[in-house]
């Protein structure tokens, strides 16, 4: 990746792909159909929101739709770089780290160039960085002062510090990358120096790391408050692919506590890396309930409509014991929700997604 990344600010896609006059518009176009046999021209409206799109080609087969990247066909590749078009994290990092494309100012960054600059951040701001005593005046020979700084020092806490920032993340749904953007690094900097100096600043992985560890420390308890529960414990599980396609499953659980009062608990969200057939659910979904110590206590199923709840409850029902399509549920927020994007949009359901994408969220007035 080149030392300065490419911006869009005052340079033309043309620009940014070097000699692309030297491979004719009907040599590329050959190469990347030769590339994807089958594939064709998007049917899609030409004018895509995504500041991406300047820089691949819209391709379609069947329902698969790819974002295939105009750099790695121009350079023959035998294979180009192709993403799932919905995949925005994916396609904006190929084009960052194997073409030094960086994304417009205003428009998301991907991860890799937040590491970028978080890295390039640090290199330049840690010669300068100055200890709490030296930015209070704090002479440590002298023992007021001495006491001082002790009680600076001693008074942050780095696991706390990295707690609340972790519950941050969570509670207002931030990508794990936002603790490398280098601004609120400077922030917390700024206000605590301890936090360079103490090395409790956090990265994506270490993120992840003390979520992990929360979780398995509360699991105990949350399968002790289940076990307490005296009536049955109904059960609600659905999938979900996040933008760069990883496959989610959810799992919830609906009972009510020993006050008589209703509680809904989240039990896990994991990756079903397999095909979303009905067996592969009910042993994901099998696989948690024993977990949770749950066998001997599940009453109802509430699903949407999709055929595999069908077959997974029938899996889920023999491996528990009872009749699975007996226990099976309507999800009524569900049939709620395919009505009125019918009765909005037709066939066409990704509509407003399709309009939204890489556009600011709407404000709740």
């Amino acid at each position: 990746m080149p030392n300065s990344a490419i911006t869009l600010d005052t340079l033309t896609c043309a620009s940014l792909l070097p000699n692309t006059r030297e491979v004719d518009a009907a040599e590329r176009e050959r190469r990347l159909f030769k590339a994807f046999p089958g594939f064709t021209w998007s049917e899609r409206p030409r004018d895509l929101p995504g500041w991406f799109w300047d820089f691949g080609y819209d391709v379609q087969h069947l329902e698969k739709r790819l974002w295939v990247c105009k750099q790695c066909v121009y350079l023959g590749c035998k294979r180009p770089t192709a993403r799932a078009s919905k995949g925005t994290q994916n396609i904006v990092n190929h084009l960052f780290t194997e073409h030094g494309v960086s994304a417009p100012v205003g428009k998301g960054q991907g991860t890799a160039e937040k590491k970028h600059h978080a890295k390039n951040y640090q290199a330049q701001v840690q010669p300068k960085q100055r200890s709490i005593t030296q930015l209070l005046g704090l002479d440590t020979m002298m023992e007021r002062d001495q006491q001082i700084a002790n009680k600076l020092f001693k008074s942050f806490d780095k696991q706390h510090f990295q707690r609340l920032v972790v519950q941050w993340l969570v509670d207002a749904n931030k990508p794990f990358t936002e603790t490398e953007d280098p601004n609120l690094r400077a922030v917390f900097d700024y206000l605590n120096p301890s936090v360079a100096k103490r090395k409790a600043h956090l990265v994506d992985t270490s993120v992840r790391r003390l979520i992990d560890q929360q979780y398995t420390k509360h699991k105990g308890e949350v399968i002790a408050t289940l076990k307490r529960a005296p009536g049955k414990i109904h059960i609600s599980f659905d999938g979900w692919t996040s933008r760069i396609r990883q496959p989610l499953y959810g799992i919830a659980c609906f009972f009510s506590n020993e006050s008589n009062k209703p509680q809904k608990v989240i039990i896990s969200v994991l990756e079903l890396a397999e095909r979303h057939t009905g067996e592969n659910i009910a042993a994901v979904v099998v696989q948690i309930i024993s977990e949770f110590e749950l066998n001997d206590k599940i009453g109802y199923f509430a699903l949407d409509k999709a055929s595999n709840n069908d077959t997974a409850m029938d899996y889920i029902g023999e491996s528990l014991g009872f009749d699975g399509r007996k226990r099976r549920g309507r999800c009524l927020g569900h049939v709620l929700n395919i009505s009125a994007r019918a009765l909005l949009f037709g066939n066409h359901t990704d509509a407003l997604e399709d309009f939204t994408n890489d556009k600011p969220c709407l404000v709740e007035l």
